[in-house]
């Protein structure tokens, strides 16, 4: 196994072609079970009984989880708030999404099993008292679900092993005479095809949230004018050879380690 931290980088022999994988985003979010509770209201003992309906909805299944529940004259609260929850905690229909809790008498909690599920608008658990007196409830959400965001690739390209040349359609052309490359021209291959002469202005740091490793590549087209390389202030490209390229060739800058330092490639 391969495990990438942000910003690293790996590359991968996968004959025929070989792989390069680049790691983005600095921070991953775990995310949140989301959480709905049903809470009894009332400290009456149950006047007339029955049976209750115990309706549970969700955008993870379709219909809606119907379930019926006798409840005796007399109960208590505690007593009839927890056979709802034994009858909601033995069904196999709920228990591959959620986690059904009882943490004091008059109380009883859905909770998500994955927290990588955004927030379900539809969760809902009601309870339908038919002929049943002195036993009421209310239903909210006590926690809002947060999808999981973990770092993602933010660069997976592959190169031939005949021909060693990277490409992964992720492909940009230039026909202007200006461009200031903006974050989404990370890993993009910029094809430029002016005839006249092309200036291509690398932001600072400041202005761009430059990943460290970030990489773009360019290509002078057969016919374009000079491509030349124009670092914005504060921004340092070593050995910077754009204006040398001639048409037909391919060059590249990557960023270091350092804040506003490029290296030409």
């Amino acid at each position: 196994a391969v495990v990438l931290s942000a910003g690293g980088e790996a590359n991968f022999d996968l004959a025929p072609c070989k792989m390069r994988v680049r790691m983005g985003g600095s921070t991953v979010v775990a995310g949140t079970c989301q959480v709905r509770t049903l809470t009894a209201s009332g400290s009456t003992p149950i006047g007339v009984g029955g049976v209750v309906s115990v309706t549970v909805t969700s955008a993870l299944f379709s219909p809606a989880k119907v379930f019926a529940v006798e409840l005796v004259a007399g109960m208590t609260q505690a007593q009839w708030t927890d056979k709802i929850f034994q009858q909601l905690n033995a069904s196999a229909e709920l228990a591959g999404f959620f986690a059904i809790g009882h943490p004091s008498d008059a109380v009883i909690t859905l909770t998500t099993l994955a927290p990588g599920v955004a927030n379900d608008a539809t969760l809902n658990i009601v309870l339908a008292l038919g002929s049943v007196t002195n036993a009421g409830c209310t239903s909210a959400s006590t926690t809002s679900g947060v999808a999981a965001a973990p770092n993602v690739l933010v660069a997976l390209r592959q190169r031939s092993v005949a021909s060693g040349l990277w490409g992964d359609n992720n492909e940009s052309t230039e026909a202007t005479t200006a461009r200031t490359l903006p974050l989404t021209d990370v890993d993009k291959y910029i094809r430029c095809t002016n005839t006249g002469a092309i200036s291509i202005t690398v932001p600072a740091q400041a202005s761009v949230g430059w990943p460290v490793g970030a990489i773009v590549m360019f290509r002078r087209h057969t016919g374009a004018g000079v491509v030349t390389l124009t670092p914005a202030a504060g921004v340092t490209i070593n050995d910077n050879g754009s204006a040398s390229v001639a048409a037909g060739g391919t060059f590249s800058i990557r960023r270091t380690n350092a804040t506003d330092v490029w290296d030409f490639i």
